[in-house]
């Protein structure tokens, strides 16, 4: 069994929601990577084939060995609903190909427990794997936040992969740009400095806003 409060789960959720994965059509990515031991805690993970998103849950009652499921979108969206204070417990149980996810939480002063078809955790992608030596680089929450302002230029052409993406660059303090050949935006990564958009329409260079 994994323990997770619900105020953590919660938080986890908001973080997790900056991926989208609900218009994925593989099922496996619908589901949230659920992963529990006794030394990293507990992850959550969601992925749609180009991007994986982990973070971490604090949680008072870690697990004794290591743990993973699958957590159903339907089954993480009841679990969000769960009081404040209290504790969801997720459970795998059934056999291979007759698998499912038990739910306990407490709603409204009451236990309820539900049961949610889900899949092997083997079928979930695995994260890329990352070289020794290279260290990973922090980045501040508001980061991501300035990502998704800037991801509206972003191209949606999908012959034109290379601009479906954000640009990420750790130099000189950090900068994001996207375009889609028409309008470029770029800030500075860094929330200490101001942000600038511009708009290229016609040839020409629009200032949009500083």
């Amino acid at each position: 069994m994994i323990h997770i409060p619900s105020e953590s789960l919660k938080a986890a959720g908001r973080m997790l929601k900056r991926l989208r994965t609900k218009q994925c059509t593989l099922p496996v990515l619908n589901h949230i990577l659920v992963e529990a031991g006794p030394d990293e805690g507990i992850r959550l993970t969601v992925c749609n084939l180009d991007q994986w998103l982990t973070t971490r849950v604090p949680t008072d009652r870690p697990s004794d060995t290591v743990e993973s499921l699958l957590l159903p979108a339907d089954a993480f969206q009841a679990a969000l609903k769960a009081d404040k204070g209290s504790v969801v417990t997720f459970a795998r149980k059934g056999s291979k190909g007759d698998r499912r996810l038990r739910l306990t939480m407490t709603r409204g002063g009451i236990t309820v427990e539900t049961n949610h078809p889900t899949l092997e955790t083997e079928e979930f992608p695995p994260c890329p794997h990352v070289p020794k030596g290279i260290e990973p680089t922090p980045v501040p929450g508001r980061t991501f936040e300035m990502v998704g302002e800037i991801a509206v230029c972003a191209s949606k052409d999908s012959t034109r992969y290379i601009l479906n993406s954000v640009l990420l660059t750790p130099e000189d303090g950090g900068m994001i740009v996207a375009t889609d050949g028409r309008r470029l935006a770029a800030t500075a990564a860094s929330p200490h400095f101001s942000y600038s958009r511009w708009r290229f329409a016609d040839g020409g260079l629009d200032l949009g806003e500083r």
